[in-house]
Parts: C-alpha cells; structure tokens; sequence
C-alpha cells in the first residue's frame, strides 16, 4: 500500500471536503457563522498548501501540519461524533477569524517566499546510493555518542549545545530508510541503522517521559519512506497500527502519570522509568483515576468527554481559551519576541540572557490549567495565537507573517525540497510538532540553530570523516595520495529525481 501526501491539492476534492464538512456541521447544529469561517479556513490553507510547493518544502510541511493539526482534523473529527463545531469553545467565532486571518497572511509569506527563493538549496545533494548508508551510519555513531554524552555531563556547556542541535538519531533513521528503500529497489524500506535511531530515540524519551518524541523515530521512518514513494506491505501496515495503539493505550499514560514524578538525574528517571514500564496495566489504572478526578470542564477541551488521543493532536481549544482572554484586554506585548531573538546571542557572549517559558507563563495568566508554583510545564499554543497575544492584530498582521516569512525564505532556500536533497527532512519532521503547537519562538529556533545543527551534519559527512578516512588509510593501510571521497555532491546544473519503486 503506497501511502501519499499529494504535492498539490485538487480543487475539486478541497470543495466537495468544504461542503461536506459544511453541510454536516449545520445538520448537527453548529452555528452558521462558525460553519462559514471553518470552510474558509480549509479553502486558505489548501490555497496555501499548494502555492508553498508541498510538503516536501519546510514551509509547505509548515502549512500542511499547522493548519490539519490546528483545527481541520479535530473538527472534522467532530462531525462524526455528531457534537455542533463550536460547542466547549469561549470565543468561536472570534478563534476561526483569527484563524483564517492568520491563515491568509501564512498564505502571503508562501506566495513570496515561492517567488524569491531558489530553484534548489544550496545544500548538496548525496552522491550515491552507497553514500546514503555511510551517511547514516555517521549519523547513528554521532547520534550514540552524544546521547551519552548527555546523560553524563548534561551541564556542561558544550555538550548541551550538542544535544540542542543533536538531529542524528532522526536522520540516520531517515538516510537508512532511503538507501534500504533505492539499494533494494523498492523491496525493503528497514535495516539496522534504521532500527539502531529508532532504540536511541525511544530509550531517550522513555526516561524524559516525553510523550511525543516517543513517535518521533517512528514518524522519521514514515515521513522518509512515504516521501521516497515505497509500497508498504500490508503486514507492515497492519503492525504499524497495532504500534500504535499500544503507544495510545499504554505509554501515553505512563508518559502523562511518571512525568509528574520525573526526578533531578538521569540514573533516577531510569530506575523510575523501569518500575512503571514493568508493570503498564498499573500505571494506565494509576493514570485513570487520577483523570478521573479532574473534570473535563475545567480544562480547555473540544469533546464532550475525554477522546483520548486526540485531544492531544488538537490545539484549537488551548488557542481559543487564550484568543478569549486577549479579548478581555490582557495583551501580553512583545517580551516573548525579545526574549527569542536575545537567545540568539551565544552564551558566553552575554551569559545573564533573558529566560521567558512561553507556554507556561501564557497557561498561568489564563489560569485553571497549571497550579501556582509549577514554572516548568508549558501548555502549546500556535503561532497565531500567540502572535494576537502578544500584539492583537497587529502581532497578527504584522509579527506573524515576519517569523513565517524569514521561516519559509532561510528555510527553502537552505535545506531546499527534499526531491533534491534529504537534508529537508529534518525540518519536515520537527514541523510535524511545532508547526502546530510550537508558537512564534519554536520558528525562530528553527531557522537559527535547528539549520545550524544541520548545516553543521552536512560540513562533517562531506569534509570532516572523508578528510579522516584519508589520513587514516594513508597512514595505516596505503603509501598512495589519493583525493578524500565527498559524500556528497556539489550543486549541478541538472539535479536526478529520486525514483519511485513500486511492488
């Protein structure tokens, strides 16, 4: 089963999706003005998708996972449930317009952006089939050693700058599943290196009690494949699904229930982590009961009762509670921006730098999400509300399409598609969290040291190991001077597409 992500939507299919969704929303009850924002919604970012390029594009993976993520898939969710759209919202109306308002100015940037970047990233491509596997492989070595790295010396300066720009796990998985996928010409999509990054980033995050980031090699192996155009077999499909929804039923809530336990050190998160993951039937009761003292009510939410999973992939209701408390008057002003592009002074340049934690100071100004004295946890807001909070609609008109824009143009212009080059997957992936959830600051991030961490991997494949190899050869093995093997290769005039394969 070839699994798709079309590089461009079909208008047709966009306005029957609009009309079917428009017209079950009234059926069910939900008010007509919403209705109509909804549908303008999906027409905005489909337009946009298509400008964008696609997905394969950082700034067309942006516009597909923010709007889906966002709002569409959750409402869409809602008609089959038969609940009215606008039900559990504060400020329906006044969120979708944000939205579609927000939406149109994404829309903008992408036009741009399209207009003014290059035909191709300056980053190179990979030489050869061959070269995908010793790339992983790299990248797997690297990845290893700065996780553990990490666990040992994680306040040291240097290797906390590693691990804040440390991509390796993901893209050996991503490099791996390339080569496996064209080196067997489209039989086989898995090896070793493939399966070695997913047990890194898995083991990592079972001890972090991150939740998301538990998909996170998973959804490297996806993105990569579904991108290359392979034909999963349905025994792969089917253990996928049972994949998931072991992460639903069970470690979703050890990761919602030990999180609140997490201790100072690695070797004590471990032992904690090995205690609840022994016994997962006893940590989902444990986590049970302690949802079922909290009532659904007291929190944002878009259901009429709790529908598990999905309430985490949803931000529309988060984004609404704060959209309606901006209305109140509490503009937040321009802190969190200052704080952002302050951060981007290194360290030891200015070592008093201003520390902001966005999601948790916007969850307790609206309140009733965080007790008091929790400064740690942050609550994911989009970049559109957190833009009209900031600034109303001037953050919105003016904030937003600056941080998307200088996104999308850096982006596409560096990393390009990944039809050309797969360095473009690392930012397709992050996109998949913090184009809906991430706010303005995760952007930010993104296209300062998220591009430095992966212009940094592209330094060392193509100049830094092939200039070791050499010089160990020379000296171990060879008298003979030869010229180091680049990885990859510079710019030509006439990129290769990656093939297809089918089954």
């Amino acid at each position: 089963m070839r699994l798709t992500v079309p590089e461009r939507f079909k208008v047709q299919y966009v306005v029957i999706f609009v009309f079917l969704v428009f017209a079950a929303q009234e059926l069910e009850g939900t008010d007509a003005v919403f209705a109509v924002l909804t549908a303008a919604y999906t027409l905005l970012w489909a337009t946009a998708y298509n400008i964008s390029g696609g997905i394969r594009y950082p700034s067309g993976a942006f516009i597909f996972f923010n709007g889906f993520l966002n709002a569409i898939i959750g409402l869409t969710f809602k008609v089959f449930l038969l609940q009215p759209g606008e039900s559990h919202l504060k400020a329906p109306r006044s969120t979708m317009f944000t939205y579609c308002v927000g939406m149109a100015v994404i829309l903008g940037a992408a036009f741009i952006c399209r207009g003014l970047r290059p035909s191709r990233g300056f980053l190179p491509k990979i030489e050869s089939v061959d070269a995908y596997r010793r790339a992983a492989i790299i990248c797997l070595v690297g990845g290893f050693v700065i996780t553990l790295l990490s666990l040992v010396g994680s306040s040291n300066a240097v290797i906390s700058i590693l691990r804040q720009i440390n991509k390796l796990p993901q893209m050996a998985i991503m490099l791996g599943t390339i080569y496996e996928i064209r080196s067997s010409k489209g039989k086989r999509s898995i090896n070793w290196i493939v399966v070695g990054g997913i047990t890194i980033i898995l083991a990592t995050v079972l001890v972090s009690f991150g939740k998301t980031g538990m998909l996170l090699g998973a959804a490297a192996y996806v993105i990569a494949a579904v991108l290359e155009g392979y034909d999963f077999p349905i025994k792969q499909i089917f253990i996928g699904v049972l994949g998931f929804a072991f992460f639903s039923y069970y470690l979703v809530p050890y990761s919602q229930y030990v999180r609140n336990l997490r201790a100072t050190t690695a070797a004590d998160n471990a032992q904690l982590a090995l205690f609840y993951l022994s016994n997962l039937n006893e940590t989902r009761r444990l986590y049970e009961t302690d949802i079922a003292e909290v009532d659904v009510n007291e929190e944002p939410h878009l259901y009429d009762q709790r529908e598990g999973y999905m309430d985490r992939q949803v931000i529309l209701p988060a984004d609404d509670t704060l959209i309606s408390y901006t209305n109140e008057g509490h503009v937040f002003g321009l802190t969190p921006t200052i704080v952002v592009y302050a951060n981007l002074v290194p360290h030891f340049i200015w070592k008093n730098k201003p520390y902001l934690n966005i999601g948790n100071a916007y969850a307790h100004e609206i309140g009733g999400i965080l007790v008091e004295e929790d400064e740690t946890t942050g609550i994911a807001f989009s970049a559109t509300a957190d833009a009209y909070h900031q600034e109303g609609w001037l953050g919105v008109l003016l904030l937003l399409p600056i941080d998307v824009f200088l996104f999308f143009i850096i982006m596409d212009s560096v990393v390009g598609s990944a039809k050309w080059a797969p360095w473009a997957l690392i930012p397709i992936l992050d996109l998949t969290t913090i184009a809906p959830e991430g706010g303005l600051n995760s952007l930010v991030y993104e296209f300062t040291f998220g591009l430095s961490g992966i212009v940094l991997l592209v330094v060392v494949i193509n100049r830094v190991v092939p200039f070791f190899l050499q010089n160990f050869s020379q000296s171990k093995f060879s008298q003979v001077r030869s010229a180091p093997t680049l990885l990859v290769s510079p710019v030509s005039a006439n990129p290769a597409e990656p093939p297809a394969f089918s089954r």
